[in-house]
Formats: structure tokens, C-alpha cells, sequence
């Protein structure tokens, strides 16, 4: 990192456990982190896509977040069934509820690894997501993080993974994002992070209900990390519409805590003089979804603060006829034709950039045929 912050900085006041995490670690080891609420359904199949990593050696930490079903019970198994592989481990932590956010910040804290793998207790990973990550990393040392893509899924059964050859995949064309560029990745459960970046960004913001990786990544992003991305889709998020965060979604005040990751993100970005198109680009695009959610299930001064921050965003042309589109629809004819016009729209731009690309394709040809017949 051409950014380094001082080592020293008090990051202990910024969680609920008073600590932060070591710089010393276990070479090679990857912890992974998974703070789990109420989610025994699901946990299973995560575990075991951890322990079917082909990479070892690994440490998984579990932190219970005040569960009141058999999670301690499910790992507890776990842990007892896992004792012969003495290169795979499992920790389990339990704190009265507090977030997913104080949940991985105690498994910071506790981890040892040279790698940071975060998970979400209803994902899965690829079996060979780290061991192509970490082999990514050994390959650019001077790299502070690996990403991939993700794919939605909703049942165990509809997952294909492909067979990577390693070899083949990271000697092919990668993208290497330079310390000047400030980009994040798609998910924070896509990437594998080296530890420094990890103890050097500090710890997840513990006030934040929703959008905690976007803050994450930002306050990431602004130390100029060195990133390599690797084709291949190797992270699985589950959409299954249940839990506290879909809770959040239905609700005024689970809306306005979009607002409030959203107003903490910017605010850093102000605080640190940061302003880039990447990041704009994010923000509208999580103002969007704000609008969508307002106008199924918040009020109309939510609708319009989130258009209103969209505008704020300095957006390209097309943009902005979207957002005025879909404010004159709202205030003339209220939520339902808006998310009409809200989808509309984005299917009209999407096929028409099909019929002009067809266009120029087909007027390219036939430049091509005069050519040929005239030479």
C-alpha cells in the first residue's frame, strides 16, 4: 500500500470489545469469520463448504450473536467431529446481541490467520475459492486483496462448481488495480484479504444496521489498496427472504438505516476530501435501491430524499432523466406506477442499446461489402 496509516491509531474506541486485532500471525493460515444469528437452517451448509476447502491450513470462527435456536449445539458437533483434521479448526464465540458488525469485529480480534476470509452464516463458498485466492495472492505479493465474482442462488441443489485449473487462471489476462485507482469489490465476501489491510482499516462499523461492507470497503478503498481480480465465480451469496436484514427492507426504520450507511459513507469521503466516479456510482446505485424499498414500504419524504441524494451524485445524463422521470411519476401518480416506470425504463435503455448496437453492427457490414466489391 503507498497509503500506510500509523499502526498506532486507538481503533480499541471504535468497537464494543475494547481490543483490536494483532499484527502477528500464523503464515499461511486463512481465518475465516462467520457471525451467525438464528440461522442453524442454513449454518450447516455453510460450515461444510469451509471445510471442503481444498487449501488448508484454515481456522473457522463462528461468533454467535445472541441465537436463541441449536447454533451452539450444531457447532459443537462440529467441533467434535472435526478433531482429526489437524489442519482445520473451529472456534466458537458467543456476545448478547450486538450485530453482525460487533460479531466480526470480535473475530478479527481472536483470529490468527495471514488471510481474512468473511462470510455470511447462509453463504457458500466455491471449494477451491481459497486455495485459488491465496495462490493469487503468493503469485503478487505486493497485492493487499483477491476478489472474484458472486453468484445468487436460493437452494444447495442448483449450485454447479467448475473445476478450475489454477494454473490457466491466473496466467490469464487479470486486472491489477494500481494504488491510484479507488475501487472496490462487489461484496466483501468475495475477496480474500491480507491481514495488514484488515488491522489497517479498522474495524466494522458497530452503529451501522445495513450496507456494513459498502462502509467497510470505502474506509478500505481510501488506504490505495493494490487488488487483483480473478475471473471466476467463487462466492455464493443465498437469497431466501427471511432474517434481519429482509426485516429492515418492509419497514420506515429499517429504511432510514440505508440512509444512515449511506450518510456515513459520504461522510468519511467529505472528512477525507475523496470524491470519485467509481464511488458516485455506488452511491446512486444504492440510492435507487432505497427508492425502490420507500416506495413499497416507507413514506414519500423517504422517496424523495433518496432521489434527492441520487441528484447530489453529479450523474450522467441518462441518469437524470431517470431520476426526474421517476420523481414526476411519484408525485403525480404515487408508488406503484413509479416502480412501473422505475422498471420501464431500464428495459427501454437496455433494448435500445440493443437495436443501435445492432444497427452500427449491420451498417459496419455493409461498409465492409462496399469495400471489398469496390477493391
Amino acid at each position: 500500500m503507498d497509503i500506510i496509516r500509523d499502526s498506532s491509531s486507538d481503533f480499541t474506541t471504535k468497537t464494543c470489545h475494547g481490543r483490536w486485532m494483532s499484527e502477528d500471525y500464523d503464515p499461511g493460515l486463512v481465518s475465516v469469520i462467520i457471525p451467525s444469528y438464528n440461522r442453524v437452517n442454513f449454518l450447516p451448509e455453510t460450515l461444510e463448504s469451509v471445510k471442503f476447502q481444498t487449501y488448508r491450513p484454515i481456522e473457522l470462527i463462528v461468533i454467535d450473536d445472541g441465537s436463541t435456536d441449536n447454533t451452539k449445539l450444531l457447532i459443537d458437533q462440529w467441533i467434535a467431529t472435526s478433531r482429526q483434521d489437524s489442519r482445520f479448526s473451529i472456534r466458537y464465540f458467543y456476545q448478547d446481541n450486538k450485530g453482525a458488525p460487533a460479531a466480526r469485529n470480535i473475530g478479527l480480534i481472536e483470529s490468527n490467520g495471514e488471510y481474512i476470509q468473511y462470510l455470511d452464516s447462509d453463504d457458500v463458498l466455491h471449494p477451491m475459492k481459497i486455495e485459488i485466492h491465496v495462490a493469487a495472492l503468493n503469485l503478487s505479493p505486493k497485492c493487499d486483496y483477491v476478489w472474484s465474482e458472486y453468484k445468487v442462488f436460493k437452494s444447495i441443489e442448483e449450485l454447479l462448481f467448475t473445476q478450475y485449473n489454477i494454473e490457466d487462471l491466473l496466467t490469464c489476462e487479470t486486472l491489477m488495480v494500481t494504488a491510484e485507482v479507488m475501487k472496490i469489490p462487489n461484496t466483501g465476501w468475495s475477496g480474500l484479504y491480507r491481514r495488514n489491510l484488515c488491522v489497517l482499516t479498522g474495524p466494522w462499523n458497530e452503529n451501522l444496521a445495513r450496507w456494513q461492507d459498502f462502509e467497510y470497503n470505502v474506509r478500505s478503498a481510501y488506504l490505495r489498496p493494490r487488488s487483483r481480480y480473478i475471473s471466476a465465480c467463487l462466492h455464493f451469496w443465498r437469497h431466501h427472504g427471511t432474517g434481519r436484514i429482509e426485516n429492515l427492507k418492509k419497514s420506515p426504520e429499517g429504511i432510514q438505516k440505508a440512509f444512515d450507511s449511506l450518510d456515513a459513507v459520504k461522510n468519511f469521503l467529505q472528512n477525507n476530501g475523496l470524491d470519485t466516479i467509481y464511488i458516485r456510482n455506488e452511491i446512486v446505485r444504492y440510492y435507487f435501491l432505497i427508492m425502490r424499498q420507500a416506495m413499497k414500504a416507507g413514506t414519500p419524504e423517504q422517496v424523495y430524499a433518496a432521489i434527492n441524494g441520487a441528484h447530489e451524485q453529479k450523474l450522467g445524463r441518462n441518469l437524470r432523466l431517470k431520476l426526474n422521470l421517476i420523481k414526476f411519476m411519484f408525485s403525480n401518480f404515487g408508488g406503484g406506477c413509479s416502480l412501473f416506470a422505475f422498471d420501464a425504463y431500464g428495459i427501454i435503455m437496455i433494448n435500445l442499446s440493443r437495436i443501435l448496437g445492432l444497427f452500427k453492427s449491420s451498417k459496419n457490414k455493409k461498409i465492409s461489402r462496399l469495400d471489398s466489391f469496390s477493391s
